[in-house]
């Protein structure tokens, strides 16, 4: 198990997924997380600013006494309960407000309420000395201990979703005598919450699967022609290297048809032993270089896909050109050819070109093996040339023909 492990993440791309992922994944959260706490907080504010102005106009209403005149449900019937729960009622309808009422302390120091702005007929409406539920019970302590409360989140309360707010009643000296309380209808606000909740999270996690698929492929994408051109390119020459050179073959074998013309060069580099005794790996490398620019910029080099099969060993495939008009720029090239910089030796290589005849080839590596002979003829006719000062210089050295007729 640990080995697999080690041998997916041994992959580059597999470690760039790995980062798109979680980035993707940490960006779709923040975003979800911001978008809801902006859109949840936005309703809250709203809420807010309706809680100022609905106390600003209550608590000019409430008669500071009634916290401690009314103190028992039969005095609901007196003038000033009567006056005051009328109040309080039409403000809870006005601002349609859920529940508008006045609540106190009471000789045991719990809450309490005082007095009710729902109708009358309601059946949760609460007389003098109830109980308050204990659901608002910490907000409300707080309150009656002369803080101004406001619900950070939604109360889900017995009764149903909730937002509070409540005022302390002060005397006119500054002490606490009770507290008006609000509590909005919220179970909107609530199922809303609930919504964007799951709204932005399937939102969420439909945007980062598209995003991490479309990376996922963009990376096969990208990656496996980089790969794929990794495996079957010569380092150091930039051709197509020989584990090219034999898939190439194997393809084009499987497509011949008939009366298809299709020729196979191959090139061996002389001199390299010799350059890279005398100056050097840098300058045989130098050399070996210079081949692969002379075929790649030859006018068969660009009629074809060239490789480099070897340390030493070149190729060309060509398809639908005439071997006569090969030879002629192969010839053409080797006179050409000059020197790497190395004023000891001379650029020089050895060259064979065969075409696919099907009465004497089963297979292209046919094709191949004839281009060698034709190599090896040519190497016994044009011996490699002498070190500069010799008897056959290159400016007195007949050009190279090639009359092997492979």
């Amino acid at each position: 198990m640990q080995t697999t492990k080690r041998r997916f993440f041994d992959k580059i791309e597999n470690k760039v997924f790995l980062i798109i992922l979680l980035t993707t994944v940490a960006t779709s959260a923040a975003v979800y997380a911001v978008t809801r706490g902006m859109f949840y907080m936005a309703m809250l504010d709203s809420i807010r600013s309706r809680t100022e102005i609905v106390n600003t106009y209550a608590q000019k209403v409430v008669n500071v006494e009634s916290f401690s005149l009314l103190r028992k449900k039969e005095d609901a019937a007196t003038d000033l309960y009567i006056s005051q729960q009328r109040e309080l009622n039409k403000i809870r309808r006005i601002a349609n407000v859920r529940y508008l009422y006045t609540a106190r302390t009471d000789t045991r120091g719990e809450p309490e309420y005082v007095i009710d702005g729902l109708d009358l007929q309601a059946p949760d409406f609460r007389f003098i000395g109830d109980a308050i539920e204990p659901d608002i019970l910490p907000e409300l302590r707080r309150c009656l201990n002369g803080q101004t409360v406001a619900s950070e989140d939604i109360l889900n309360t017995e009764w149903g979703a909730i937002f509070i707010t409540c005022w302390p009643v002060r005397h006119a000296d500054g002490r606490v005598a009770g507290a008006m309380v609000m509590e909005f209808d919220a179970q909107d606000i609530y199922q809303k919450k609930q919504k964007i909740t799951l709204y932005s999270i399937v939102v969420s996690i439909i945007v980062a699967t598209l995003f991490i698929l479309i990376a996922r492929v963009s990376l096969h994408r990208v990656s496996e022609p980089f790969y794929k051109k990794l495996a079957y390119t010569d380092y150091l020459t930039g051709l197509q290297n020989r584990t090219a050179f034999e898939l190439d073959l194997k393809r084009l074998e499987e497509a011949l048809k008939p009366g298809m013309v299709v020729s196979v060069i191959v090139y061996d580099l002389n001199n390299l032993k010799v350059v890279n005794d005398t100056l050097g790996h840098g300058a045989g490398d130098a050399y070996i270089k210079k081949m692969a620019d002379n075929i790649r910029q030859s006018a068969f080099g660009k009629m074809g896909v060239s490789y480099r099969i070897g340390g030493d060993e070149f190729a060309t495939v060509v398809i639908g050109r005439d071997k006569m008009e090969l030879e002629a720029g192969l010839r053409s090239l080797f006179t050409l050819s000059r020197s790497v910089g190395a004023p000891e030796t001379y650029f020089e290589f050895s060259y064979g070109v065969a075409t696919w005849d099907p009465e004497l080839d089963k297979h292209l590596h046919d094709v191949l093996i004839r281009a060698d002979h034709d190599m090896y003829a040519f190497k016994v006719r044009h011996k490699q040339r002498p070190q500069r000062g010799g008897t056959n210089s290159p400016e007195t050295a007949d050009d190279p023909v090639d009359t092997s007729g492979a």
